[in-house]
């Protein structure tokens, strides 16, 4: 008995998927009009792992925008572009929405992600992140 409760309880801890272990956020807000406003969200990682996000914005309501997304660690002085809608590379349009993706590995610490209008055009936006915790 003591062996197939330990079975069980083995087989269940190596189901458990690896988002089980990761933390996420969705996030809805409105970028105000003018270019280069931008809104900055802190994440922590806890151990080495990917952070992956999920972009969405209205191509009706604001045709032909362009958003930036960058990573920076605090320990580093300059930011590196996760994400740049210029070209639409990693981007899908759906019934006027355009969702875009990206990923980038991190190791343990503290991150600023920020997202950047570039565009004059107020625009409301989505933004779904995960990270290792």
């Amino acid at each position: 008995m003591r062996r197939l409760i330990m079975l069980a309880a083995t087989t269940a801890a190596l189901a458990l998927p690896a988002a089980a272990f990761a933390a996420s956020t969705d996030a809805s807000f409105i970028l105000p009009t003018g270019a280069g406003t931008s809104k900055a969200f802190r994440i922590t990682a806890g151990h080495s792992g990917t952070l992956a996000v999920t972009f969405r914005f209205s191509d009706i309501t604001n045709p032909g925008g362009r958003f930036r997304i960058t990573l920076r660690k605090l320990s580093w002085t300059t930011p590196v572009v996760m994400m740049d809608t210029a070209n639409r590379t990693r981007c899908q349009g759906a019934a006027g929405s355009v969702y875009c993706y990206a990923a980038r590995p991190v190791t343990a610490g503290t991150y600023i992600v920020r997202v950047t209008k570039l565009t004059v055009k107020a625009a409301p936006v989505e933004l779904r992140m995960s990270w290792p915790t």
